[in-house]
């Protein structure tokens, strides 16, 4: 089994959060968090990706990145998960080709805290990606839609303060 806990920045469990749990070459495991933030999945013996469905939170939350853990015959593994609230923003707009993105995925990665958060524009491009700290607390920026295999991200998203508004994300369609 792998079980552990969800918890906030300040220690409190959070409930209803969707855990997951997936093998190279298996078929992937759930559960979800009870009021304690407490979860328990039953898994086989292997190797497991475990990580947060930030789909499943009901606030915007800076999601830790997953963590891989071996589980061993009649062992029980832990991964415990803290989230922190979002408390500021970063606001701008997607390009491709010089027009608004409507709806693209916009996605912040904090190293330093490891973790992610995620936001979708609006029907004219504009985003305001919910992110945790302040001015000394950076994300790197990026856009995700379906088929990106001819598009590249031109402006420099990297190591963007929290706070930061009119952040645009400039996107290029690859000639040919």
């Amino acid at each position: 089994a792998i079980e552990g806990h969800v918890l906030d920045e300040l220690g409190n469990p959070i409930a209803g959060v969707e855990v997951t749990a997936h093998e190279d070459d298996g078929p992937g495991f759930r559960a979800f968090t009870d009021d304690q933030g407490y979860y328990s999945i039953g898994v086989m013996v292997g190797g497991y990706d475990v990580e947060i469905n930030w789909e499943s939170l009901s606030q915007p939350y800076l999601v830790p990145f997953g963590t891989y853990i071996q589980v061993g015959d009649f062992a029980v593994a832990t991964a415990n998960f803290t989230l922190y609230t979002a408390n500021n923003s970063i606001s701008g707009s997607v390009t491709l080709d010089g027009t608004p993105m409507p709806e693209a995925m916009v996605f912040g990665m904090n190293h330093n805290l490891q973790g992610y958060v995620i936001t979708m524009a609006d029907m004219g491009g504009s985003y305001d990606l919910p992110v945790y700290g302040g001015p000394e607390d950076f994300y790197d920026l990026g856009v995700f839609f379906e088929d990106m295999s001819a598009i590249v991200q031109v402006s420099n998203n990297q190591q963007v303060p929290a706070g930061t508004q009119s952040e645009m994300i400039i996107l290029e369609t690859i000639p040919g």
